[in-house]
């Protein structure tokens, strides 16, 4: 288009006035550029600070503002006139009608005579340009020549928003009158004839907000009255803002090109204003840093961020590709905020924005650095490696983060879709996969496999819980892999700060893993419950002489993957806490203050797993490795052997056995042990302080119920938040307690004295139904077999 544009074509703002009325059509949306959002802020300052800037000074250049576009017309224009020429066409069609019937015939033709004076522009596109200059104009020349506010009276003008139309002429007639000592948009909004409904009209509101910004610009300088002096010659006497002028009727055009110029009623994407200004950087980037551009993926890395990269996100959804694919840029930018020079604060409010949806200013890319030519390598190399569908990387990766490490997301679509929500360890393990693409392509696709497992159990086995443990494995990631050239590893702590077991399990691994034994050690590895901590089994594989015995290895993994199944970690039977219970309650691990726990059996985090079965995995002479030893470990095998061998226990883990539901009782699977394991109590939260209940007591309780049918109004089981006090079963009608005695290890039946406030033992509970003295009796019984 430009080529065809000559000098004719360009207009100031006071060309087309002098020339024109503008009208805004109906199809236009309202004034965007003075929305009062975060988003529309940033580019309305940015645009006003280039206008003032370039004409409030002395100046010889010329500010371009593109092409404005749309068509010139006479004033009753060419629409109006097709309307008024088809209701004539309709009235004459009536009367030839008419005339046939009584046999008269009427011929018509109709001509339009009128001489047409283009008075009036109707912009297709432009209109925001178009009205900020026109706002731009209005303030200098108020403030600096109020009398030639003349050229702007009735220029600027609306097809069918009334009130918008009426508040512009209401503007200029009055502007005179506007209070000097207030802001000019309070000024114009405490005026007489300015009418409140006006308030929630969008495009008043975004002109008011336009001016105020243009009036804070000015006042921003010392020399304001300067300014104002050189903006207005700037502006009116010798203009030096153009714009390409295009009228479709002249070039033949229809109004048809606006629907595919640009799509009705919707605002440049934050995608869009940031791409724009990101390939500029780009570009300086590449100049200062010239050998990189014979790399691959910055060949044609213009065209592919529009095309190959961009239809990434595109054939995922097409209507979110633009939010897709920029929140994939911020989230792989987000990592080189770790080496800022910062509080630690800081750098996590910052790389929280990045990893969210909020928008952000240009200002914070460029204050913070982020489009370096190794982020800018990092990030093309990945889109270069996910737009080539037989990316071995690609394919390898996602074979390696299986389903149990993903919880069922493949690592392309999380890459697209989900890169900004991933948790912690997620993100960092996605920045090793990064790293490797990146800077070592030229890796073996076996070797390249193999550090991805390395890595992939380090980081899922390491606990990084918030980002004061995520800051550092970031960097130590990066130079690891950055900086050794050959990815060595000399000795068992070959990588800082991960977890220093895993990392001489990994250390011991490659040096132990031959074709015989990778294959069986990655299978096992992809447990969804080990997340690569194998070595366990590796040790309790070995026989008298230390030797591995690869098939008692393979034995192991089978019961092991039997035992540790998802069925029984997520059955209500705790079947698995109940087969160790046969064997002894020593299993169970110390919490602290007498409680102890029966493992639960999440393991979403290295922390979850680390306080739960893996300290049974670890732990010397392992009951876990008893039942792999002595147990077929299926589900019918390890019932059958609980089945058998419950009726040999007689202490409190008989309960247990027999109802497993009494585990799901304890909330956070704790139990508070005492006198000698005869007074349990289970802990619905992690305290004493917490509801808890006692466990013989709960379970004479559950039984009453069963037995005599008993409702609320009859017994109520009274649950306690201290460790001193005491659970109690209460008979309401006859106020009779029964209380579970920690060193009688017997139930007795007490009263409440309401006078001491004290519960005191009693022999007197004839009043109660003598069937249910005789169960209690009987159920005391059972308690000292």
């Amino acid at each position: 288009m430009n080529s065809n544009i000559s000098n004719e074509n360009k207009y100031s703002f006071v060309d087309l006035v002098n020339e024109f009325k503008i009208q805004i059509p109906i199809l236009q949306r309202d004034y965007v550029q003075g929305r009062n959002t975060e988003s529309v802020k940033e580019i309305r300052d940015n645009f006003v600070e280039d206008l003032v800037e370039h004409v409030s000074v002395e100046t010889d250049k010329i500010l371009p503002l593109d092409f404005i576009y749309g068509y010139a017309d006479e004033e009753f224009g060419k629409y109006d006139r097709e309307i008024s020429k088809n209701n004539i066409e309709s009235l004459l069609e009536t009367i030839k009608n008419y005339s046939l019937k009584e046999n008269f015939k009427l011929s018509y033709a109709i001509s339009d005579e009128k001489d047409i004076v283009k008075n009036l522009f109707i912009p297709l596109d432009g209109q925001q340009r178009l009205t900020t200059l026109f706002l731009l104009h209005f303030y200098v020349a108020l403030k600096f020549k109020p009398e030639r506010l003349t050229i702007l009276k009735e220029k600027l003008t609306y097809k069918t928003r009334k009130s918008s139309d009426k508040f512009c002429q209401e503007l200029l007639q009055h502007a005179t009158t506007l209070s000097h000592y207030l802001p000019i948009a309070n000024a114009i909004q405490d005026s007489t004839w300015f009418l409140i409904g006006w308030k929630k009209d969008p495009t008043i509101e975004g002109v008011l907000v336009m001016l105020q910004t243009i009036e804070n610009k000015f006042f921003s300088y010392t020399d304001r009255t300067t300014r104002l002096n050189y903006a207005f010659h700037n502006l009116f006497e010798n203009p030096k803002i153009y714009f390409d002028f295009l009228d479709m009727n002249e070039q033949g055009l229809t109004d048809d090109i606006y629907l595919k110029m640009n799509s009705t009623g919707k605002e440049l994407s934050d995608y869009d204003n940031f791409k724009s200004w990101f390939v500029t950087k780009v570009e300086i980037l590449l100049e200062e840093n010239n050998s990189y551009k014979t790399k691959k993926y910055f060949e044609n890395w213009k065209e592919k961020l529009d095309q190959e990269w961009y239809n990434l996100f595109w054939k995922v959804d097409p209507i979110q590709a633009d939010k897709l694919f920029f929140n994939f840029i911020k989230s792989i930018l987000s990592y080189s905020l770790i080496n800022l020079n910062e509080e630690e604060k800081f750098i996590k409010e910052k790389f929280e924005k990045l990893n969210s949806d909020s928008f952000l200013p240009l200002k914070f890319f460029e204050d913070n650095k982020l489009i370096s030519i190794d982020n800018i390598r990092v990030l093309f190399g990945v889109l270069e490696e996910l737009s080539d569908e037989q990316s071995p990387f690609i394919n390898t990766i996602s074979e390696i983060w299986s389903s149990n490490f993903s919880n069922g997301k493949t690592f392309k679509k999380a890459l697209l879709t989900e890169l900004l929500d991933l948790s912690l360890p997620h993100k960092l393990y996605f920045l090793s996969c990064f790293l490797l693409m990146v800077f070592k392509p030229d890796l073996e696709l076996s070797v390249f496999r193999k550090w991805l497992r390395v890595f992939r159990n380090i980081i899922y086995n390491t606990r990084v819980d918030d980002f004061s443990r995520f800051d550092t494995p970031v960097k130590v990631l990066f130079n690891f892999i950055v900086q050794n050239d050959e990815l060595v590893i000399n000795n068992e702590r070959w990588i800082d700060f991960f977890d220093g077991k895993q990392v001489r399990e990994e250390f011991e691994k490659l040096a132990f893993e031959n074709e015989s034994t990778i294959n069986d050690f990655e299978v096992l590895e992809n447990h969804f419950y080990l997340y690569g901590q194998i070595f366990f089994l590796i040790e309790w594989s070995k026989d008298d002489n230390n030797v591995f015995d690869l098939d008692l290895f393979k034995t192991y993994v089978n019961r092991f993957t039997d035992l540790f199944s998802e069925s029984h970690l997520s059955s209500n039977e705790f079947i698995l806490q109940r087969a160790l219970l046969i064997m002894n309650d020593k299993w169970m691990p110390d919490k602290g203050s007498n409680r102890y726990s029966f493992c639960k059996n999440t393991y979403n985090s290295a922390r979850e797993r680390d306080e739960n079965w893996r300290i049974l995995f670890n732990k010397t002479n392992s009951e876990i490795l008893t039942l792999l030893q002595n147990n077929i470990c299926k589900t019918e095998d390890l019932l059958s052997y609980i089945l058998l061998q419950q009726t040999n226990i007689t202490d409190w883990r008989k309960f247990i056995l027999e109802d497993p539901s009494l585990v799901a009782k304890c909330g956070q699977r704790l139990i508070n042990w005492g006198s000698n394991g005869n007074f349990i109590r289970l802990l619905d939260k992690t305290k004493l302080s917490g509801y808890h209940t006692e466990l013989r007591t709960w379970i004479l309780y559950k039984q009453l119920i069963k037995e005599f049918n008993l409702s609320d109004n009859q017994i109520l089981y009274q649950y306690v938040e201290a460790g001193e006090k005491d659970c109690r079963i209460r008979f309401v009608e006859f106020d009779v307690y029964i209380l579970y005695h920690r060193d009688d290890k017997q139930f007795c039946f007490e009263t409440y004295n309401y006078d001491t406030e004290n519960y005191e033992r009693t022999n007197v509970y004839s009043q109660l139904n003598s069937d249910i003295v005789f169960f209690i009796n009987k159920f005391n019984l059972r308690l000292n077999q």
